[in-house]
């Protein structure tokens, strides 16, 4: 099944669609592998969909995301603060 699948968005369950993409990368170019030629091409394609795919709202970032952000702000807050 690939993501040009309709199959792949009809279900409707993000949690689907999340568990399909990621099996797919997966089994084709995984940014983290362990052979450096398909590592390096899957980090380049994770940067592509990372330009291509605008997240809506900063309140849609992954969980990793949003507590770096909140740890980043509360220190910006520290450096004005009296």
């Amino acid at each position: 099944m690939s993501p040009d699948d309709p199959v792949f968005f009809e279900r409707g369950k993000p949690t689907y669609q999340r568990h399909l993409a990621i099996q797919i990368v997966k089994s084709l170019y995984p940014p983290d592998s362990g052979d450096n030629q398909t590592a390096a091409v899957g980090q380049r394609l994770l940067e592509a969909a990372r330009r291509e795919v605008k997240v809506k709202s900063w309140q849609n970032e992954p969980t990793q995301v949003l507590v770096r952000l909140a740890q980043l702000c509360q220190e910006e807050e520290k450096k004005i603060a009296p």
